[in-house]
């Protein structure tokens, strides 16, 4: 079995992309990254070079991003996470573990610096929880699938990751497998404001 791979978009992710980087590096199973970047204006590409790490460089938005990455993958096992995430030093293994029985996994977050998602962190885990085990929601930063089964992300710099669960589970069936032991934290400020952007309530 081919080393499973971590794709992470980037955009001016100077102040983040060190910390996400040294979690994978300490996985408790080998990983290889690629990093995707939309022609930060910052660090970012320099600060992600000094890891061992691919880097890929170009215009691109978010979910062209993902899917330029998962294009990269010689692996069957492709996780999908974001620059200003945090990861548990298991949570390539409790991924690829799921993705025996499973074509694709998705996860819960946690916001710890926004002030109201903080409050309020039990009941949006429980909301993810809810959606996510009716296959009707998923979050990128706390995602993998097969990369035999990839069915394309979408060109689009918002809600990619829900158009990508619907478009795997029109393909596949509904076989989405919630990942409930294993949860990413993010550095995502106000998530309320990019779930009204992502849904088009709300101007970016």
């Amino acid at each position: 079995m081919l080393i499973p791979t971590v794709v992470i978009p980037t955009k001016n992710e100077e102040r983040n992309i060190s910390n996400v980087l040294g979690d994978l590096k300490n996985q408790t199973m080998k990983c290889k990254v690629i990093v995707v970047d939309g022609n930060s204006e910052d660090n970012t590409v320099e600060i992600a070079k000094s890891y061992d790490v691919l880097v890929v460089t170009g215009r691109s938005t978010v979910g062209t991003a993902r899917h330029w990455g998962t294009e990269y993958v010689d692996s069957e096992f492709v996780l999908q996470t974001d620059a200003d995430a945090r990861i548990p030093p298991d949570w390539v293994e409790r991924h690829v573990a799921n993705l025996e029985d499973n074509y694709i996994i998705t996860g819960p977050i946690i916001y710890p610096k926004e002030r109201i998602a903080s409050i309020f962190n039990p009941l949006f885990l429980f909301g993810q929880y809810c959606l996510m085990s009716m296959n009707v929601s998923c979050v990128a930063a706390n995602m993998s699938f097969r990369k035999s089964r990839y069915v394309g992300f979408p060109d689009q710099g918002y809600g990619e990751d829900m158009i990508f669960l619907r478009k795997m589970i029109q393909t596949w069936g509904p076989q989405c497998h919630l990942h409930d032991n294993s949860i990413v934290v993010t550095n995502e400020h106000n998530p309320v404001d990019w779930w009204l952007v992502e849904r088009g309530l709300k101007k970016r």
